[in-house]
């Protein structure tokens, strides 16, 4: 967990753990691996016979991680830290309010299928249902100098 993703341009295509497939929020892993494995497989062989290897790795990385992915990843890690931040007190108020949330915008959030605009809505949703305390927290997160991720999410992925 915490690893960045793997390089864009990279003569092979990493899989599982190597390719940062953990979910940084709650560590599921086969369920990215069950969801990913087909589609790359597919694009590695398209790849192949349309192009030859480089292609099949391109085309491999691509459906990996498209560039949506990458930002709901980020915006995860942005998460991630903000968390490791916090004091017990903080961290159980934070999950009384995340569990107060719809059980398809928490259950999307643990699984990894939201799309970027998706986990926008829930992380505002969450946002605005937090104590004043666990949200200045937030607040103070991104605005140090973790916060330029955060920021270049929101921005390249249209969040705003």
């Amino acid at each position: 967990m915490g690893l960045g993703l793997p390089a864009l341009r990279q003569p092979l295509v990493p899989f599982g753990a190597a390719a940062s497939m953990v979910h940084p929020a709650s560590g599921y892993l086969i369920s990215q691996i069950l969801r990913k494995s087909d589609p790359v497989a597919k694009s590695i062989l398209e790849g192949l016979d349309s192009g030859g290897a480089e292609a099949a790795v391109a085309s491999g990385n691509a459906t990996l991680w498209p560039r949506a992915q990458r930002r709901v990843w980020e915006l995860y890690g942005f998460g991630l830290e903000a968390l490791v931040d916090m004091n017990a007190i903080a961290i159980a108020r934070f999950f009384d309010s995340f569990f107060q949330l719809p059980l398809e915008a928490w259950s999307g959030f643990l699984a990894g299928t939201l799309g970027p605009s998706e986990l926008g809505v829930v992380m505002t949703r969450l946002f605005r249902t937090l104590p004043a305390s666990v949200r200045w927290h937030l607040v103070r997160s991104s605005l140090s100098d973790g916060a330029a991720p955060l920021a270049r999410s929101f921005l390249q992925s249209g969040l705003t």
